[in-house]
């Protein structure tokens, strides 16, 4: 037995020696190789960077704890000779993972894409596009609430503009009787035949109490009109609204004029005469195409990593990126696959908050599609000043209830860009989307008009670029033009973006995706 213990002891002791000392350098390189092997297989599946820099990075990976979030994990080193490198894992920690580190770096293989789309619409300033004014043997002709007047319009236009907007009308008019009536002035589309299409492009009123008693210029100004194409021509409508039978005189000429336009039976069907016209003047600007625009994104395709523990080699290693992430300094995603109150994109708050605090109505969820039952808006508040993407999924179930996406862009101080569209279902259950812009607290100007899309869930994108000033609009994959942006700073800032409908549970909501460039 004494032998026995004594040759167990020897062995014991042979096998203490043989293990090597966890201070020395090769064990402290081997650590850090391992630590530098993890960071390189979380940086790989990296879905999405927050910041990254030569040392310190934060990122976040797919959701691994089945919450339906993404985890959060980051690395960061202070500089300072000897201090250690911490990990950080969904906020918890922080964790030495090697104790002490003579130098960090990170570097990162960056691809940049160019997206071309339409350059921007110019318009120049207001001009006369057009004038009726020499015709013969002039007469006055009566508005009633039947008899109604109109006239046919197309300007010619520069050879070089892609379309054109009406401003406003002036017409030769008088009040006729007891001052009472009320003239709705209308522009609407023409169709092949020059008569009035039924949908109405702008309105206005015209009381009679403030025509002139004798024959004068009377201004009709129109606002929030789309971009007309440059062969697409207008139909102006007096309609006499109210008032004891005669509503007002309109100048017309019976002979050697063109384009009038007369209903009985107060605007229901129309007659197109291309022998007589009313004098008027039409006023508004053209639009030329401006240069071809592009959307500048960068993706991180590849990580390399140096790692020198204190008194020890450098340990270098690299990896490719899974997923490719895109820069993007913010993210929202809205999938409805769940509420949209989680934290998704993994900054530690709420990605969506109702906008009047109540409790999120889950109930509103079905087959991940969202009922708007309530308005609901992004956070943390952003002032969106780099290239701004927003992608939807919507549609309205209800003729003449819109679904809105709204928010004010390109803040910078008080001032920034407020932009909404909204989609439509029409009476013929097709839909319209609309994108406007503020220009006060109280007047909005339409920026693009898409008509005529299914009644089904509609696939847009706006591409709002602070650089140029401008938005696109993208609808099912096709370009539908860039309008420039005005920032006004008459609004209180909101510096989200907001789902809304203008009634409850009419509207749905497939997905929203916002992505703002680093």
């Amino acid at each position: 037995m004494a032998v026995l213990l004594v040759g167990l002891a020897s062995a014991m002791l042979l096998v203490g020696q043989a293990v090597p000392d966890p201070a020395s350098p090769a064990m402290q390189t081997l650590d850090s190789a391992m630590v530098g092997q993890q960071m390189l297989e979380e940086l790989a599946a990296a879905t999405f960077f927050f910041q990254h820099a030569a040392r310190e990075v934060e990122f976040a990976v797919a959701d691994r704890n089945n919450d339906k979030a993404p985890e959060v994990i980051r690395y960061e080193w202070s500089g300072v000779q000897g201090d250690p490198l911490m990990r950080y894992y969904n906020g918890a920690g922080p964790v030495a993972v090697i104790p002490e580190l003579d130098d960090l770096q990170l570097a990162y293989e960056i691809e940049s894409t160019s997206e071309p789309y339409s350059g921007a619409v110019m318009f120049g300033g207001e001009r006369q596009l057009m004038n009726e004014s020499g015709g013969l043997l002039p007469a006055t002709y009566t508005l009633t609430p039947t008899a109604a007047l109109g006239q046919y319009m197309l300007p010619s236009l520069p050879a070089d503009a892609v379309g054109w907007k009406p401003t406003r009308v002036v017409i030769s008019a008088r009040s006729n009787g007891k001052m009472d009536g009320v003239i709705t002035a209308q522009l609407r589309g023409a169709t092949a035949a020059k008569l009035p299409k039924s949908s109405v492009l702008a309105e206005t009123t015209i009381l009679e109490s403030s025509l002139p008693g004798t024959m004068g210029w009377v201004d009709v100004t129109f606002v929030n009109l789309p971009m007309l194409g440059p062969t697409e021509g207008v139909c102006l409508l007096l309609l006499g609204q109210a008032g004891g039978g005669n509503v007002a005189d309109i100048e017309h000429y019976t002979f050697a004029g063109s384009g009038k336009l007369t209903s009985n039976n107060g605007g229901s069907s129309w007659t197109f005469n291309s022998l007589q016209g009313t004098r008027f003047d039409l006023y508004g600007k053209s639009a030329t195409q401006g240069p071809p625009q592009q959307a500048d994104r960068e993706y991180v395709t590849g990580v390399s990593v140096m790692l020198q523990p204190s008194g020890c080699p450098p340990v270098f290693a690299e990896t490719n990126t899974l997923n490719v992430p895109e820069l993007r300094s913010y993210e929202w995603l809205a999938d409805f696959s769940t509420p949209p109150t989680a934290d998704f994109n993994g900054d530690g708050v709420a990605d969506w908050v109702t906008c009047d605090g109540s409790p999120f109505m889950a109930g509103a969820i079905k087959g991940e599609v969202w009922t708007v039952a309530q308005a609901i808006q992004t956070q943390p508040a952003c002032d969106f000043g780099q290239l701004t993407t927003i992608e939807v999924g919507a549609r309205s179930r209800l003729a003449g209830v819109e679904v809105e996406v709204s928010a004010d862009v390109h803040r910078t101080g008080a001032t920034a860009a407020w932009l909404s569209a909204s989609l439509v279902l029409e009476a013929d259950n097709s839909q319209t989307l609309s994108v406007w812009q503020s220009i006060s607290d109280t007047t909005r100007e339409r920026l693009h008009l898409v008509r005529g899309l299914p009644s089904g869930v509609v696939n847009y994108r706006l591409l709002i670029d602070p650089g140029w000033g401008t938005v696109n609009l993208n609808v099912e994959g096709q370009d539908k033009g860039t309008a420039v942006y005005t920032r006004i700073s008459a609004l209180a800032p909101r510096r989200a973006v907001v789902l809304r409908a203008t009634e409850a549970n009419k509207t749905e909501f497939d997905y929203v995706r916002i992505r703002v460039a680093e």
